[in-house]
């Protein structure tokens, strides 16, 4: 009998095969893996490596399996990261204790407090009841336009530049009606209050960004996934133009309450912090994400696009940086309603919105 390298993968992964998966499931297995490998483009160097990967994906298909058979607000599916361990995809994107981490610097710029105060008197609740029924009961800047195609990071630690760059390019379309991609790489080689793809914080790029005569369209200036080390900054050399009305004049730490995201999503996209190293984040496809077990140890910085109401119940709507493959093409639906005091996976701890000056 002829004894192929497929023959061999189909031997090797039945000695590899996790002992909770079903007879029926484990004959389907290589097929549906084969099938995602070829959706993905995803090869391997030695029939070995291959089987290793299929057992990877393979409790990940087990583990999405088994959370879709539970009653809960949303779903997981599979994605370009179904062939990583948990542990690998922390890495992979920087995440957990692999986290570059968003700079706690002290916050510098005035905080929006329009609806949340120290006190909570008679005329504090009357007004966060007048500014609540004033709000649109949702808000999606996504169909409105101001959001470009979702973008994806690669493995550089830049999520900090994705949301400091979408906020801006929200900023710029509620100013002008115009939508533009702006560049991610302008600051990543050029901001030196952060670190590139070692990571960095929102607010310190919007503060590069007063420094600036503004930020040049993405495909003059397009992503690398890397700093240029040599070539340096191209907005410094005069090898791209600044796009007009995109220097910031300051910015807005938005308050640490859903009534004060919410008024500022209601002005414009808004880059939030958040923690994305739990495995169900990994998956994450469908439906409403409420989960208490995320905590807000931030490690991802992301962009808050809107708000809504999911069969029942509230959510933020947010912009992710790895790709239109990763949950709802690209984006999360975050619940507004959490035990956790910063919000679900710490959204409310680190939101922030640009401000831009008229003459630039």
């Amino acid at each position: 009998m002829k004894f192929t390298a497929w023959s061999l993968l189909f031997v090797l992964f039945g000695l590899l095969i996790p002992s909770v998966v079903t007879t029926e499931t484990a004959l389907d297995a290589p097929l549906l893996f084969q099938s995602w490998t070829h959706q993905f483009g995803r090869t391997y160097d030695t029939v070995k490596e291959r089987a290793h990967r299929m057992q990877v994906w393979m409790q990940n298909h087990v583990f999405i399996q088994t959370h879709n058979q539970k009653d809960l607000s949303y779903k997981l599916g599979h994605n370009e990261f179904s062939d990583l361990t948990w542990e690998e995809f922390q890495q992979r994107n920087r995440l957990g204790q692999h986290s570059p981490g968003l700079w706690h610097a002290p916050r510098a710029r005035f905080t929006d407090t329009t609806s949340t105060t120290t006190t909570t008197t008679t005329s504090t609740q009357l007004r966060r009841h007048r500014r609540a029924s004033q709000r649109p009961d949702e808000v999606d800047w996504v169909e409105k336009g101001a959001v470009p195609p979702v973008k994806n990071q690669g493995m550089c630690g830049s999520c900090w530049a994705f949301s400091a760059i979408g906020a801006i390019e929200g900023a710029h379309f509620v100013d002008t009606g115009k939508l533009v991609a702006l560049s991610e790489q302008q600051l990543i080689d050029c901001d030196s209050l952060d670190s590139g793809c070692m990571g960095g914080l929102m607010d310190n790029a919007f503060l590069f960004a007063e420094n600036t005569t503004g930020i040049c369209a993405e495909e003059d200036y397009p992503y690398a996934g890397h700093k240029h080390w040599l070539r340096g900054c191209f907005s410094e050399q005069g090898l791209c133009e600044t796009v007009q009305h995109t220097r910031v004049q300051s910015f807005v730490d938005v308050g640490n309450t859903v009534d004060d995201l919410l008024d500022a999503l209601a002005e414009q996209p808004v880059s939030v912090a958040i923690e994305a190293d739990q495995q169900v984040f990994q998956f994450y496809k469908s439906g409403v994400f409420a989960d208490d077990t995320c905590g807000d140890n931030l490690d991802h910085g992301v962009l808050a696009v809107g708000y809504g109401t999911e069969d029942g119940q509230d959510y933020f709507k947010v912009r992710n940086s790895w790709g239109a493959t990763w949950g709802e093409e690209g984006y999360i639906k975050m619940a507004r309603t959490s035990a956790q005091v910063n919000g679900t996976c710490g959204i409310l701890s680190w939101a922030s919105r640009p401000v831009l000056r008229e003459n630039f």
